[in-house]
């Protein structure tokens, strides 16, 4: 009873009261502490994933760099090579060009070869006259002949001496009759001159005699088929058509 009260009250403070070690993380700010660990550790996370991300991005920029090198380096490639093949090209069409020319060259040499041939046998031909749609009974007897071309002319009153002919000759030719290819005597005289077969050429066209005989010149094989061709052109257009010089 005469205890004083400070002591009967320090026993319960000592027994309640938990004693703290400084070093000890003090209770009421632990849940301060673990929120800014965890917000630490978010921070290093991102920054983490940043510096990935910066690394990834630095290498495929890198990588980026070595394509578009390497595309770089293949265009120019390409591009070299595409210039070496339109040289190629060219030079294949320079080669075309000058074979072409020496084909024409050729082509113009042969025409004019071919040309020239025909126009000497015209020439050889240019006394001589086609007499076409008379059946003859010859049968190529010079004598025979003869008569009967001295007497197709004086029934066309053509004014004619036998000595004005060196020779008279028969043969066939193909002919288009109603779309099909048919043989026809044709009866050739050769005369001594030019002359005489342009008057003899003349009197016939002039006699207006409608017999189904004909006379005409005598042709090559080229100019008798562009002479066919030209006829027909003529006859639609209503022309005259004549050789002239051979």
């Amino acid at each position: 009873r005469n205890q004083p009260k400070s002591n009967v009250m320090h026993t319960p403070k000592n027994l309640f009261t938990f004693q703290c070690n400084s070093s000890e993380t003090n209770p009421v700010n632990a849940p301060g502490s673990a929120k800014r660990g965890a917000e630490n550790k978010a921070e290093r996370s991102i920054n983490d994933l940043y510096d990935t991300l910066i690394t990834k991005f630095g290498t495929l920029s890198n990588e980026l760099k070595e394509m578009r090198n390497g595309q770089c380096q293949f265009e120019n490639k390409l591009d070299e090579k595409m210039d070496m093949l339109n040289n190629k090209m060219n030079m294949a069409d320079e080669k075309l060009v000058a074979m072409d020319q020496k084909i024409n060259i050729n082509e113009k040499r042969i025409d004019n070869g071919e040309r020239a041939v025909n126009y000497l046998m015209q020439e050889k031909l240019m006394n001589r006259m086609e007499i076409t749609g008379y059946e003859s009974n010859s049968r190529n007897d010079k004598n025979t002949l003869l008569q009967e071309v001295i007497g197709i002319m004086r029934n066309h009153n053509i004014q004619f001496e036998a000595d004005e002919i060196n020779y008279v000759y028969k043969r066939t030719i193909n002919k288009n009759k109603n779309g099909k290819v048919v043989q026809a005597p044709l009866i050739v005289v050769d005369f001594k001159n030019f002359e005489t077969k342009v008057r003899v050429l003349k009197e016939k066209r002039s006699s207006n005699i409608k017999n189904g005989i004909f006379f005409d010149n005598c042709y090559t094989a080229a100019n008798r088929s562009l002479m066919g061709k030209v006829k027909k052109t003529a006859r639609d257009k209503n022309f005259k058509v004549y050789l002239n010089n051979n």
